[in-house]
């Protein structure tokens, strides 16, 4: 969740923050019209008397009035001038009141070498002196990088600092990570020199967050540089305070990555409280960690502190900011992660589009943060059936990831996972050619897990998740061993991050529960899918549509063991909570027809009504799947069961059966399940082999 100017500095609240934004403005009616006026609106804020970015209020009038007798040191703001005419560099002016004279002497030095290298900075970025050539703020970054390794400031360490810290943060903001590192490990050893500082805190954070890979080496680089901020900020300050309240938010998400949940709990309530305890003016860091922890929360899949958390943070950021801020957006982005995982599809579609429009009007193009809004409302899309929409979003979120991370990075790995998917659901809606797409999928798949593996070889999140969805796309080719293979590698690997009633542990069950079922090993899916109802209805809401979902495979395995009666109160429940749901029609014409296998099982067949229901199903299933499907031969083969041994019509719907079954180019798997579940159903009637 990138921070504001304010978030990062106390003495950028107020004029400094209003100024930053308008400087950055994209309309341009509503930005600075010139480096001048803004170097003028600075002017104004340095000597106290209003700004053109904000009307003053009272309390700022007095405020401004307090602070002429006060020591203050203001830093270089290179992203002040992010956008003034598509140019410019600010940069920070240090003052020091005379009650200290040598104070004085040296920030005055500081002062007119900053004031030297903003004139070089401004003349750069001016128009008429670049001879008609309008620089982007990229561009501009560079030149000012550049300087600075030629040897400006070289003699005043502690400005360069000040200016390497805002380039390298700008830099962050951007995307531009690699960029970014450098300048904030040249910042890091500047400030060294100097001893403890908050300055020094603040770089090492912002370090830290130059780092987006997951791989443990990578983490545990990254809570070495947070570790450090809090203990030198620990050692400055007493709590509470502003720099400790920041360096415990860092901390807590880093160790969120690194899996150690109740830390990161831990950190980020004190960063919580630490903030309140400010005051008022410290909303929008309130919100910031607000955010982070919700998604925290329901990455832990406890979604009702989750969603209570991050309606707060939302909340807050709407108070705070802009409706096209990049902050708000990704504080939406996460509240419509939690919304997606508790089913609540509409509602989270809605917010993924929210937080995408304001990323696309606020940041750069090729921003990490867009990519991940891409990807998150692309999965969306794919599970509520859009696949073509989905492989438009993934395809746009690797480009954007690759140009950013190289292409050999995990989240590079989870968004080609996610283009598999959503290619391999456009196939099987019959809107592209299915080999090329088949092809691609494939090898999107292979290149995913070979990615992941040598990013993780001890296991991860990302590698646990690859492996599921990986057996499911080799269930559906019909290759059942090496989907159970990859499955129970896959439980193993998600038990031992999270624990035994995590929901993607529940989820991963129902798979391999579904694997089962398909090689005819109801036995072994019983506890399996009992084990993913408990922490599903634990979890979710009462109604989620994944309870109704294991509840009809858990009523499948039993009718096929025998417990008729267990078997049709499962059903009777899934039917109620599938019914509804748009896009499961399929799913619950299936679990129909187990609910009549239980009945017909259980010998309380009313003909007229069940084969009503029959009619049905087989109707949404010819629909669906199409008149030559395995799943018709299934209706034809529980018709069968409906009519019993002695009508003529059993063994004409057995034959039936049979031809649809032979006609179908269904996997050899379900080839094979079919074909077996019809000749237990003539055995169960009496009726000879075919």
């Amino acid at each position: 969740d990138a921070p504001s100017a304010a978030s990062l500095n106390p003495a950028l609240r107020g004029d400094l923050d209003a100024i930053l934004h308008r400087a950055m403005e994209r309309d341009p009616r509503r930005r600075y019209g010139s480096a001048t006026e803004l170097a003028e609106d600075l002017r104004r804020h340095l000597g106290d008397e209003p700004v053109i970015a904000r009307p003053p209020s009272a309390r700022d009038q007095l405020l401004k009035l307090a602070r002429r007798h006060r020591p203050w040191v203001i830093g270089l703001s290179v992203a002040a001038i992010a956008l003034v005419g598509g140019t410019g560099l600010a940069t920070y002016f240090a003052i020091q009141s005379a009650q200290d004279a040598e104070r004085a002497r040296i920030q005055g030095r500081r002062a007119q070498a900053i004031s030297r290298f903003q004139s070089d900075m401004f003349s750069a970025a001016d128009p008429y002196l670049a001879e008609g050539e309008e620089l982007t703020l990229r561009e501009v970054l560079d030149n000012a990088a550049q300087e600075l390794d030629g040897g400006a400031l070289a003699e005043e360490p502690a400005v360069q600092a000040s200016v390497r810290m805002t380039i390298g943060e700008t830099y962050l903001h951007l995307g531009l990570l690699r960029q970014a590192r450098r300048q904030l490990e040249t910042t890091v050893e500047l400030l060294e020199q100097s001893g403890d500082s908050d300055e020094l805190v603040t770089a090492l954070n912002l370090l830290a967050d130059t780092s987006r890979d997951r791989d443990p080496a990578s983490v545990a680089w990254q809570l070495e540089q947070n570790e450090r901020a809090l203990e030198i900020a620990t050692r400055l300050h007493e709590p509470p305070h502003a720099s400790i309240a920041r360096s415990l938010s860092d901390m807590s998400i880093t160790l969120s990555w690194d899996k150690r949940y109740d830390e990161a709990e831990e950190a980020a309530d004190k960063a919580i409280r630490q903030y309140r305890a400010l005051g008022p003016e410290y909303a929008d860091q309130v919100a910031r960690c607000l955010s982070s922890f919700g998604a925290t929360l329901t990455e832990c899949g406890r979604y009702d502190e989750a969603e209570e958390t991050l309606r707060e943070a939302v909340e807050l950021r709407r108070r705070q900011r802009s409706e096209n801020s990049p902050e708000l957006a990704i504080t939406l982005q996460n509240l419509a992660g939690l919304l997606d995982a508790r089913g609540r599809f509409d509602e989270a579609e809605s917010l993924y589009a929210e937080a995408i429009e304001a990323q696309r009007a606020s940041l750069p193009p090729n921003h990490p943060d867009l990519a991940i809004s891409l990807h998150n409302l692309a999965s969306l899309r794919q599970k509520l059936g859009r696949a073509a929409e989905a492989v438009a979003l993934f395809r746009e979120a690797i480009a954007i990831r690759e140009h950013n991370f190289g292409p050999d990075h995990a989240d590079v790995a989870t968004g080609l996972l996610g283009l598999a998917m959503a290619l391999t659901s456009e196939a099987d809606a019959g809107s592209v050619q299915t080999d090329e797409v088949a092809i691609e999928a494939l090898a999107a798949e292979t290149r995913a897990l070979s990615i992941l593996r040598k990013q993780f070889p001890g296991g991860h999140p990302f590698l646990a998740a690859t492996l599921h969805n990986l057996a499911a796309s080799a269930q559906k080719r019909g290759e059942v061993a090496e989907a159970e293979a990859r499955l129970r590698e896959s439980l193993a690997m998600m038990i031992a991050i999270w624990d035994e009633n995590h929901p993607n542990v529940a989820h991963c069950r129902d798979t391999l529960a579904a694997n089962l079922l398909l090689q005819g090993r109801e036995a072994e899916a019983v506890p399996l899918l009992e084990a993913a109802l408990r922490t599903r209805e634990a979890l979710l809401d009462s109604d989620h549509p994944q309870i109704g979902l294991t509840l009809a495979k858990l009523a499948t395995a039993r009718v096929s063991i025998g417990d008729a009666d267990a078997a049709r109160e499962d059903a009777e429940r899934a039917l109620a909570l599938l019914k509804p749901r748009p896009g499961l029609e399929p799913d619950y014409a299936v679990c129909q027809l187990t609910m009549l296998e239980a009945i017909a099982a259980s010998g309380d067949v009313d003909l007229d009504i069940d084969m009503q229901t029959w009619d049905e199903a087989r109707a949404t299933l010819a629909d669906y799947a199409g008149e030559i499907s395995w799943q018709l031969a299934e209706a034809q083969r529980v018709r069968a069961l409906l009519l019993g041994a002695n009508s003529p019509d059993a063994v004409t719907a057995l034959a039936e059966a049979d031809r649809i079954l032979g006609a179908s180019t269904a996997p050899e798997a379900l080839t094979r399940r079919t074909a077996a579940r019809i000749a237990d159903t003539r055995a169960i009637l009496g009726l000879p082999a075919r």
